[in-house]
């Protein structure tokens, strides 16, 4: 595929690490402006009055594993590593040249975040090391990545610049559409929604607007990429594309593009499926253990498991408290709701 110049692919990305270095551009910036390392206060507290208590809200992030945390340390590295963040935006082009032609050049705006390294720990600010850190979700915005950033930059000794962004149609970026396929419009097949025929169109748009701008200065530049999650799947399609701006890809908690057939492949679709296997695996191993599994009378853990889901979704009304209160939310069998407290327990261990 041609690499466009001009054209700016995954979102700026290499143009904002040239961008560091030097103010000229080929892309529009509004220029970086300082901002916090959160972008939302996670213990928000409404002051109450003295005659009530105040109310405390708590907004999940990105947990960070306890040998990245830096709270008390001292010589300043902790507060370089939440100080001195900067944010902009910059102006992507809405259809690219070899997808579509737009004679009215539309743009949109991609929201940027970062933390250059600290220049008294590098040779030159604008040559230094630099690593983008991508959140997947899908749809989620680098909010949650911005806790790993002041870990990353404490642990690389503040010798490497840190990137995030929202990536389009989240956050603080423009939705993303696919108006180059002229899905998600009211005269389409699907109107506002995407059907599955349309899909093959409107991934082809989507894609292009990865392709990376290389540019001199980002030549001068060692530019790495971190991806999380779905973050992985636009990652592997800028692997593709094999731009010499980029020197290294790390990929966490893979999203795949392609297996030998889509019951193997790494998706959303399949994550049910994947967890089960792990859970199976736990359950054997309690089963084969002789503290765990005498805490269930040795009996076959995995078809204790399926009994209690299936007493659970056949007791009768008034004779089991539990399987009352999840019927009375009406949220499906009260199995599974047993089945995702399970899983998301599991997912806690595993990551412990």
């Amino acid at each position: 595929m041609k690499v466009l110049r001009g054209s700016v692919g995954f979102l700026g990305m290499t143009a904002a690490a040239a961008a560091a270095g030097s103010a000229a551009t080929s892309i529009p910036f509004n220029g970086w402006y300082h901002c916090e390392m959160n972008s939302i206060d996670y213990n928000m507290y409404v002051h109450a009055t003295a005659s009530s208590k105040a109310l405390h809200r708590h907004v999940p992030f990105l947990n960070v594993a306890p040998s990245l945390t830096h709270t008390s340390h001292g010589h300043g590295r902790a507060l370089n590593s939440y100080t001195n963040y900067e944010c902009g935006e910059f102006q992507m082009p809405m259809c690219h040249e070899e997808v579509c032609h737009d004679v009215r050049n539309k743009t949109i705006d991609v929201f940027v975040k970062r933390k250059l390294a600290n220049p008294a720990k590098v040779a030159e600010i604008g040559k230094e090391k630099v690593l983008w850190v991508m959140q997947g979700g899908p749809g989620d915005s680098s909010t949650a990545m911005e806790q790993l950033m002041s870990s990353l930059y404490w642990e690389m000794n503040e010798t490497v610049s840190i990137y995030t962004m929202d990536h389009r149609g989240t956050g603080r970026s423009n939705r993303l559409v696919c108006n180059a396929a002229e899905a998600m419009t009211s005269g389409s097949a699907g109107g506002l929604g995407i059907t599955a025929d349309e899909y093959p169109a409107c991934i082809q748009d989507l894609l292009f607007q990865m392709v990376i701008e290389t540019t001199q200065a980002s030549n001068a530049t060692q530019v790495f990429v971190y991806a999380l999650s779905y973050g992985t799947f636009l990652v592997e399609r800028l692997m593709q594309l094999a731009s010499p701006a980029v020197r290294g890809y790390i990929v966490d908690s893979v999203v795949s593009q392609s297996a030998a057939d889509f019951g193997h492949m790494a998706t959303f679709s399949n994550w049910d499926k994947d967890v089960a296997v792990v859970g199976a695996r736990f359950l054997d191993v309690c089963s084969a253990d002789a503290f765990c599994s005498n805490k269930f009378s040795n009996a076959n853990v995995s078809q204790v498991t399926w009994a209690l889901y299936e007493s659970l979704d056949e007791a009768a009304r008034g004779s089991n408290t539990c399987a009352d209160m999840i019927n009375d939310l009406g949220v499906g069998p009260p199995s599974d709701s047993l089945r995702s407290l399970l899983g998301t327990l599991l997912c806690k261990l595993v990551v412990l």
